[in-house]
């Protein structure tokens, strides 16, 4: 029987067969979860990025230049991390799935928010910052878009970015504007962290129950091991064309980095 055809008689239904959900429907519904993931993922990092500027400097009361230096060690931290990381959490995810990984952001934001938000620990601040921006990046744009690789034909991926890319712009959009807001009616710069960690616990019980592994068993593929990150080195250099972007975007993040 195929995945649009009638399923079972349950007990409760008073004997009426139930349509069972399309493979189509199946796949739109996953869909929908990757792009609110997208856009939870970057509203919690950007709720609390002023608040954690504001937080510094009363800490290291008012000194600009010592503030300016460890967010610049901090940002330097989530790229390193991404850099390390983010190749062998694909060959991960290729072997043992997506949705552990997508589960691992919102979970580790909802406990390191909540405590940043509460502590006046500098290394739990580091924390916070590094691994939840880091995963913002792994568990939010690499693990997404490959979600949306399982989901769509190759035809589809370039349609689908953008629109999983004008759902981080709702993200970017709203959570320097929700801290506004939040700042201007409390004046209290913890708030902000207290609200990123409740979206993220929502997030995580809402994947938890309704995000669906994407990748089916009979694609994955044994694990090899860490993966070596400067092995790009090999992919660009036999693509000229990827070579060219990525140079680009290299060359655009250093003059405006994204942390």
């Amino acid at each position: 029987m195929s995945a649009g055809a009638v399923v079972g008689v349950s007990a409760g239904d008073g004997g009426k067969k139930q349509p069972a959900e399309t493979d189509l429907a199946r796949k739109e519904r996953l869909k929908t979860l990757v792009f609110m993931h997208m856009a939870s993922n970057v509203t919690l990092s950007l709720l609390v990025n002023n608040p954690r500027t504001q937080r510094l400097n009363e800490m290291f009361k008012g000194d600009k230049a010592q503030v300016a230096s460890t967010l610049s060690w901090w940002a330097s931290s989530v790229g390193l991390t991404e850099f390390i990381v983010n190749p062998t959490v694909g060959a991960l995810s290729d072997t043992y799935g997506r949705r552990p990984f997508m589960l691992m952001s919102p979970l580790l934001s909802a406990v390191l928010k909540c405590a940043s938000g509460g502590t006046s620990s500098l290394t739990v601040m580091a924390l916070e910052k590094i691994l939840c921006d880091g995963l913002r990046t792994i568990s939010g744009t690499t693990m997404a878009t490959t979600c949306l690789t399982d989901l769509c034909t190759p035809d589809e991926m370039g349609d689908m970015r953008g629109v999983l890319f004008q759902w981080a712009g709702l993200g970017i959009v709203g959570g320097p504007f929700i801290t506004g807001q939040i700042i201007r009616m409390s004046g209290n710069q913890r708030i902000p962290f207290f609200l990123s960690a409740a979206i993220a616990a929502l997030q995580f019980v809402v994947e938890l129950f309704y995000l669906e592994e994407t990748l089916p068993a009979s694609l994955r593929k044994p694990y090899t091991g860490f993966v070596n990150p400067f092995e790009f080195h090999r992919l660009f250099s036999s693509t000229p064309l990827l070579r060219q972007c990525s140079t680009t975007l290299g060359i655009q993040n250093l003059l405006e980095p994204k942390n």
